[in-house]
C-alpha cells in the first residue's frame, strides 16, 4: 500500500499555470496545470509546510515551515 500524507498548503500563481502543494511530510512541490505535471519539486528540512504564497510579481514562492523556518524560491519559470 502506498503511504499517502496530508497536504496543508496549496497556492496558485495569480497569472499562469502554476501550483504550489506543501504537505506533512515537508516536501514542496510545483505543479505546471497547463501540462499536467510535475514542474519541480523543492526539499525543505523535515518539518509540515505551514504556510505557501507567491510574490505579488509572481517571481518567488515564500515558503513557511510549521518549525518557524522559512524559505524563498525564486522562479523566472513563474512568469514565462
Amino acid at each position: 500500500m502506498k503511504k499517502q500524507l496530508a497536504l496543508l498548503a496549496l497556492t496558485a500563481l495569480s497569472r499562469g499555470p502554476l501550483l504550489a502543494s506543501g504537505g506533512a511530510d515537508g516536501r514542496v512541490f510545483v505543479w505546471d496545470l497547463a501540462r499536467a505535471q510535475r514542474h519541480r519539486q523543492e526539499l525543505q528540512p523535515p518539518s509540515p509546510i505551514a504556510a505557501l504564497a507567491w510574490s505579488p510579481d509572481d517571481t518567488a514562492l515564500a515558503i513557511g515551515a510549521a518549525d518557524g523556518g522559512v524559505g524563498v524560491w525564486e522562479s523566472s519559470a513563474a512568469t514565462a
